[in-house]
């Protein structure tokens, strides 16, 4: 698994925009980033979402894998919460993503319990350029790959 190291803050917020806009993509709603640095010792920040229904918690979790494993490399820690698929949680290290389906959410709002965290404002061109990035990356890696299996 790759380590997430960040030259600069902005650059980590990029990559919880990406996993934001991921998880929008599969019809999340109601998302918030929430910046943990000044609050905790376990986790740097929080992305939480609502899925449509339990199926969506699930697709979500599972979209988010994929795509950061696939195009950048990184591998969650752990992922609890899918047996029932009411709550899912998908610990990168420095960030979580709390996947909640409705009535989850609004019976434990999470964003009350960390209210003093700082927000974060979803930016959905940092998302959209970082992702064209990774995508980019990842293609000519099987671009630079095809290349070399046609000469050898």
């Amino acid at each position: 698994m790759k380590n997430i190291e960040y030259k600069n803050s902005s650059e980590g917020e990029d990559l919880l925009h990406l996993v934001t806009n991921i998880a929008l993509e599969k019809k999340a709603r109601d998302p918030v980033i929430l910046d943990l640095r000044s609050l905790s010792a376990f986790t740097e920040y929080f992305i939480i979402v609502t899925a449509l229904n339990t199926r969506n918690v699930y697709a979500i979790v599972e979209e988010i894998k994929n795509y950061l494993k696939k195009n950048m490399d990184l591998q969650p820690l752990s992922i609890d919460g899918l047996q029932e698929c009411t709550w899912a949680l998908i610990d990168y290290g420095y960030f979580f993503v709390h996947i909640f389906d409705e009535q989850t959410r609004n019976h434990y709002e999470i964003e009350k319990l960390w209210s003093k965290a700082r927000v974060i404002e979803y930016n959905e061109k940092a998302a959209l350029e970082i992702r064209q990035k990774t995508e980019k990356i990842n293609l000519d890696n099987v671009s630079e790959i095809n290349e070399k299996l046609s000469t050898d």
